[in-house]
């Protein structure tokens, strides 16, 4: 589930959809890159500003996958990708919204359950993702 949120997971799949799938589905892939995009430069710039520890670096007893992240933990740069593409869709397509938006939330669950994030790390990611999602589908409508 964590690598949904992943930089090479979640731009694949939207490449593939600019370059593969018909009209509707490709603007909303274009829509997603944008908030996409967006959320990452807001995630990188306070992640510097932050220079919040992951919970396995902070805390006893936290156990992590075999190759943790060695960068800041706040915010959570899967949960924000994962919502910044999600909103799009479910915006643009209603009735996938209650898979897509599940989805997201298990991205920021693995990141937790994964010692890589706190609770917090993720609820910011998800309201920048959903943020910049609003913002992109403004200024991109079809």
């Amino acid at each position: 589930m964590t690598h949904l949120g992943g930089a090479t997971f979640s731009l694949s799949l939207l490449f593939l959809f600019i370059l593969f799938l018909p009209g509707s589905i490709r603007q909303s892939a274009i829509v997603a890159l944008a908030s996409i995009i967006l959320s990452h430069l807001i995630v990188q710039l306070i992640k510097k500003l932050s220079c919040r520890q992951r919970p396995y670096l902070s805390l006893p007893d936290v156990h992590t996958c075999s190759n943790p992240l060695k960068d800041y933990s706040f915010p959570s740069g899967h949960t924000t990708a994962a919502f910044a593409i999600g909103v799009v869709f479910a915006i643009h397509y209603p009735i996938l919204a209650a898979t897509i938006i599940p989805l997201a939330i298990l991205v920021a669950v693995s990141r937790m359950y994964l010692g890589l994030h706190y609770p917090t790390d993720c609820i910011i990611g998800a309201i920048i993702g959903t943020t910049t999602s609003i913002l992109s589908v403004i200024v991109f409508p079809y």
